[in-house]
């Protein structure tokens, strides 16, 4: 089984305009509201491709309701953590020439919420694989990643993982099955600034040889 790992989901909800006067009122021509958070994009492509997974996470609230119905609305098999707190809501405000995201912090998790999470992890086997995507609640501290990632080691099953620049780099000691850092993400794990893309070449090679 796949599973994918959003730690912070939210609902995101998009309004559109013409333009933006601000200190004004003004009118949203369309809305929607669609789940957010890399790893249930990660289960939500997985399943537009046929390919069986399974989304875990914390939810809370009517949002993280909101959340779950939908996802089981586009056949995606849910395992989330529930929690007492609401899961966050992300603005994201487009005109015809630009798009702004409003995102909150989400919710405060507490040692409990974090014990059902971590409990999951027990089940897992050699034949698993654990895509790990997106940022984690500020109540999880700055190491939680590297937490999951002993477990899933622990049991033999492999993990991709796509997380901010430091915090990827220290995971490729335990060899990830995929890493997927963006540009931005590079020049912050190393350092740099790239001019060209064939710039990227050589340290995306590093990333490679660190994990052999």
């Amino acid at each position: 089984m796949i599973y994918t790992v959003t730690l912070n989901p939210a609902l995101d909800y998009f309004m559109e305009y013409e333009q933006i006067e601000i200190g004004d009122v003004n009118r949203t021509s369309t809305t929607r509201m669609t789940p957010g958070g890399k790893g249930i994009m990660e289960s939500r492509m997985l399943s537009l491709l046929g390919t069986p997974n399974t989304a875990l996470g914390f939810i809370g609230g009517f949002t993280g309701q909101a959340i779950r119905d939908a996802l089981i609305e586009q056949g995606i098999t849910t395992d989330f953590t529930q929690i007492a707190a609401n899961s966050r809501v992300n603005v994201k405000v487009k005109t015809v020439s630009e798009e702004t995201s409003l995102d909150s912090a989400g919710p405060k998790l507490t040692p409990e919420d974090v014990e059902h999470f971590l409990q999951k992890f027990e089940f897992l086997t050699e034949d698993d694989i654990v895509v790990f995507a997106g940022t984690a609640p500020k109540s999880l501290g700055d190491d939680f990643y590297d937490r999951l990632i002993e477990a899933v080691v622990a049991r033999g099953a492999q993990f991709a993982i796509d997380v901010d620049g430091q915090k990827l780099l220290r995971t490729l000691t335990n060899r990830p099955l995929v890493i997927k850092p963006n540009r931005e993400e590079l020049e912050e794990m190393f350092d740099v600034k790239f001019e060209h893309k064939e710039d990227i070449i050589p340290y995306g090679q590093k990333n490679v040889g660190s994990r052999c």
